[in-house]
């Protein structure tokens, strides 16, 4: 995994899935890291596609998981399955 450091210019990404969290993100009152994944050179028929993979193939993040990576619970045989 890299870090990148890119210029500000509004219109150098296509956000293809997240816009209400990149939106949320932009009203936050303090800074987070992010992961995201860049894609380079797509034509418009890989980037719809890329678009329905991640809509119909994703399956929502258990919540159990989203709370033992933020550490608000330590893990329990209940939520061991979070890897």
């Amino acid at each position: 995994m890299e870090d990148a450091s890119i210029p500000h210019n509004q219109r150098a990404f296509l956000i293809l899935d997240g816009h209400n969290r990149v939106y949320g993100f932009s009203k936050a009152t303090r800074s987070f890291e992010v992961p995201v994944v860049i894609y380079n050179n797509l034509t418009r028929k890989d980037e719809s596609r890329l678009f329905i993979d991640i809509n119909t193939n994703s399956a929502p993040f258990p919540t159990s998981c989203f709370l033992i990576s933020s550490g608000w619970l330590n893990t329990n045989p209940i939520t061991s399955n979070c890897s």
